[in-house]
């Protein structure tokens, strides 16, 4: 599959064609409550959900945009509903956000909405956050200085896992657990999961049919341990 480029198809269809484990980050506003037609198309949400978890990697994150329709003077309640279908199948509700938006004035006895929900789901621990600095913020914090209120930095604390600074490769069929489940368990405890073995592999945790990366691991003397020794490591 190649990348920097423009697939126009049933989103299905192209995911298909990824490995596991291969996009960082998804942001989409996908069809909700049957609001337009979209010519046709039929979104399976469950289907396109269960997909995003397979190919998103581990510490990637998926930005989900909905909203609700109202029907008979009831929100509906489906971005909720996908919000607790995404954790069922393995994310983290990392954050939820607001998208404030402009609507026409009101038509109906009730207030109008103005916003969408943005839920960021993330695929274990998150790999990367870069906090916004908008305008709105910068110019709050001026105005503060400005009135002799300080701002002290805060330190932030990261625990250290049993694994911190060792990176691990896994290879073959795990028994006890999915190989999808074994990573986010590495990096739970601070470590790292490479795709290839190379020099700075700490460790090949093999299963059965282990594969080339095994034969690879041995010339290299790379730490090589089973599925029972890695448990005993946790």
């Amino acid at each position: 599959m190649e990348i920097n480029k423009c697939y126009n198809e049933n989103c299905l269809d192209t995911m298909k064609k990824m490995p596991d484990s291969f996009i960082d980050l998804t942001v989409t506003s996908p069809p909700y409550d049957n609001l337009r037609t979209y010519n046709g198309y039929s979104f399976d949400f469950e289907a396109v959900a269960k997909e995003l978890y397979r190919v998103t990697k581990q510490g990637g994150v998926v930005v989900w945009v909905v909203g609700d329709a109202t029907i008979k003077g009831s929100e509906t309640g489906t971005s909720f509903r996908q919000a607790l279908f995404f954790k069922e199948i393995g994310f983290n509700l990392h954050d939820t956000m607001i998208y404030h938006k402009t609507n026409a004035p009101l038509t109906h006895p009730r207030y109008e909405q103005e916003f969408e929900y943005m839920f960021i789901f993330s695929k274990g621990r998150v790999n990367t956050f870069n906090g916004i600095k908008d305008k709105k913020n910068i110019s709050f914090l001026e105005k503060l200085e400005k009135k002799g209120i300080k701002l002290l930095p805060v330190k932030i604390i990261i625990e250290k896992g049993k694994f911190t600074g060792l990176s691990f490769v896994i290879t073959g069929v795990l028994d006890s657990m999915s190989r999808e489940l074994a990573k986010e368990k590495i990096i739970n405890q601070g470590g790292k999961v490479q795709e290839a073995i190379s020099s700075k592999t700490d460790y090949l945790i093999i299963g059965k049919n282990p594969g080339s990366k095994y034969e690879k691991a041995k010339g290299l003397k790379t730490k090589i341990i089973n599925e029972k020794e890695f448990l005993k490591m946790l």
